[in-house]
């Protein structure tokens, strides 16, 4: 367990935000990079920099892709399925008219470690959380499903919700020891 000192010093340092993105500025717009950028200028996460790009990368698509745009994974199985869910991406983007993705960013201090919670919801229908859970999550087999197998791999902890519509992973940032 973390000294007293430890944990109110890195108490001092506790934050979240959220932003929402609304289905207009989707087509043309990635909050990734500038989400980024934000995280850069904060003391402590400059190392983790990549680790959370990608979290947040694969779960703020997973939420366009899956939540919004109602895509199928099933396709990216083949060649020709990721030249066809890409093809299909593009012309649903353009159509979307109404829908949004909200990301927020949670830096707090636990017992035994400093992290980051990144959850990213959106208003799509969801999904069947159970077979999520049921399914090799963590496993590379396919090319549908491997950007969640590395989330899961690089998280102390990745869940969804009931209803499929927001996913939460839990980043280690520091460990007190």
């Amino acid at each position: 367990m973390a000294s007293p000192e430890v944990m109110t010093q890195a108490a001092d340092y506790d934050w979240r935000m959220e932003l929402e993105f609304h289905a207009s500025s989707l087509w043309d717009m990635d909050p990734v990079p500038a989400l980024t950028q934000i995280l850069d200028q904060i003391q402590g996460l400059g190392e983790h920099r990549a680790n959370i790009s990608t979290i947040l990368t694969e779960l703020f698509c997973n939420a366009v892709d899956h939540g919004l745009l109602e895509l199928d994974s099933a396709l990216k199985d083949s060649a020709e399925g990721f030249a066809e869910y890409y093809a299909q991406r593009e012309r649903r983007l353009a159509a979307l008219a109404q829908g949004w993705v909200r990301i927020g960013l949670t830096v707090y201090t636990d017992t035994d470690a400093r992290l980051i919670e990144i959850c990213v919801a959106d208003s799509g229908r969801g999904f069947d959380t159970a077979g999520l859970r049921n399914s090799r999550l963590c496993e590379h087999e396919r090319y549908a499903g491997r950007g969640l197998g590395l989330v899961c791999h690089l998280c102390r902890e990745l869940r969804f919700d009931a209803h499929g519509t927001r996913a939460s992973a839990v980043y280690e940032l520091q460990r007190f020891t």
